[in-house]
């Protein structure tokens, strides 16, 4: 069920206890997959976002937007308390717009999650990120690496 360009099987789990714990009134996935359905168990609104009608999730949550400049270009809903970022694929479109495109619409007290924290493209756009935003980056321990990005306390 698993294969190497998902979120790990680690991840998952992690994923499932912290929504469990958070219980999110809106968040935003950017990739949809095993995860979307996850995270519709513990997401009061979910919006997930894929770039192929042919591989997104089969969920209503499920928006198909075109990528370009590293994100998909379509509207994101105010008040995300949570995020994964997932996609869109990194090889081919990138990954660096997606946060500069949720952070207007992210709570104070909001938490991000990057999938695939150990390959040097995601560690170069979350230093990125944090020359650009006031965050905090986290590095957990999983089969892919994991970065959970939070707003930096003043």
């Amino acid at each position: 069920m698993f294969n190497s360009w998902m979120l790990g099987h680690d991840a998952c789990l992690m994923l499932a206890d912290r929504l469990r714990e958070l219980r999110p009134k809106v968040a935003v996935e950017f990739g949809s997959g095993f995860s979307t359905a996850l995270m519709a168990l513990y997401c009061e609104h979910l919006v997930s976002l894929d770039h192929d009608r042919a591989k997104a999730a089969p969920w209503p949550c499920v928006t198909v937007a075109p990528a370009r400049g590293g994100t998909y270009r379509t509207e994101l809903p105010d008040g995300v308390e949570f995020a994964l970022i997932d996609g869109p694929p990194a090889k081919r479109y990138g990954r660096h717009g997606t946060f500069p495109h949720l952070w207007p619409h992210l709570t104070v007290r909001f938490e991000v999650w990057l999938d695939d924290f150990d390959r040097e493209y995601e560690r170069s756009i979350v230093a990125d990120w944090s020359n650009r935003f006031p965050l905090d980056v986290r590095r957990v321990d999983t089969a892919k690496g994991l970065a959970v990005i939070t707003r930096k306390e003043s």
